[in-house]
């Protein structure tokens, strides 16, 4: 959701609950939010500004932070603002079944009191890198980009932290920021007619560079390659328009750009019923 200059927007699965907020914040400020507990990983791209909670006690923030802690309960965190600037942040709750399912060691966890990490580490400066770059798309950020990249930066922070078993940590390789920017770029084409979607040549072509490294870059950056991509996004969009229920279900497969039978196929097996079977539950 964006208001202005601000924007705040969330996403939540498995557990995992995404944040993203940019807004700008004037001196003097104060504000209240609620922590609930857990654990929590946080990159803040720019701010200026303290917190104070009951368990943490009063923490400063600046940009080009990275940190993780654990939340024993849910409390209040009060926010107060030093100086005018922009404030730009992206953090991570993950709850017991996200715990779980991350196979991470809860007696550790739950003793652990957290910490700042350095940003100047090569994983975490491209993980940094690329927080900045959803932070400042201009387009709007899709849920399924969040959660995707809040699972990249899940594997980074706590493979930093060591609280994350080594063959659950990922690539962390950074991007460049003109390769972000011809990633986001592709996307954008790919999306812009899911009729009649570019081939993987021709979208690498709009974007600038060739086949095989722009779907080795958009693996990086979306967890998946553009079609793979394009098809989760189809989908998405066709569960949104079943859920309306103001149009026949082969007016959204034609919007989408499948057959009908197709549709079917492919929304069964992601979402465990057919779309007219979905829409006669609800």
């Amino acid at each position: 959701m964006s208001s202005g200059n601000a924007t705040h927007v969330h996403a939540s699965h498995e557990g995992m609950t995404v944040f993203l907020d940019r807004r700008p914040a004037r001196r003097g400020e104060t504000y209240r939010s609620h922590m609930q507990s857990g654990i929590w990983l946080g990159i803040i791209a720019a701010a200026n500004l303290e917190t104070e909670e009951p368990v943490f006690g009063r923490r400063r923030w600046t940009g080009s932070t990275v940190t993780a802690f654990w939340a024993p309960s849910e409390m209040p965190s009060d926010h107060f603002v030093l100086a005018d600037s922009s404030m730009a942040s992206l953090f991570i709750h993950l709850d017991p079944d996200a715990q779980q399912r991350l196979d991470l060691d809860t007696a550790r966890v739950s003793s652990w009191s957290g910490l700042t990490l350095s940003s100047g580490t090569f994983a975490l400066r491209g993980i940094l890198d690329q927080t900045r770059a959803l932070l400042s798309a201009a387009t709007p950020t899709r849920p399924h980009d969040i959660l995707s990249f809040g699972r990249r930066v899940t594997a980074s922070v706590l493979g930093e932290t060591d609280l994350l078993p080594a063959e659950l940590a990922t690539d962390t390789t950074p991007l460049p920021t003109p390769d972000i920017d011809r990633v986001y770029l592709a996307r954008d084409l790919l999306l812009a007619d899911l009729r009649n979607p570019p081939t993987i040549v021709e979208l690498a072509r709009a974007s600038g560079t060739n086949a095989r490294k722009l779907t080795e870059q958009f693996r990086a950056l979306f967890g998946m390659p553009p079609f793979a991509y394009l098809k989760h996004y189809r989908l998405e969009q066709a569960f949104d328009a079943v859920q309306r229920g103001d149009q026949p279900i082969t007016a959204i497969a034609a919007e989408i750009g499948y057959r009908p039978t197709h549709l079917s196929a492919a929304f069964r097996a992601r979402f465990g019923h057919s779309p007219r079977h979905y829409r006669t539950a609800m």
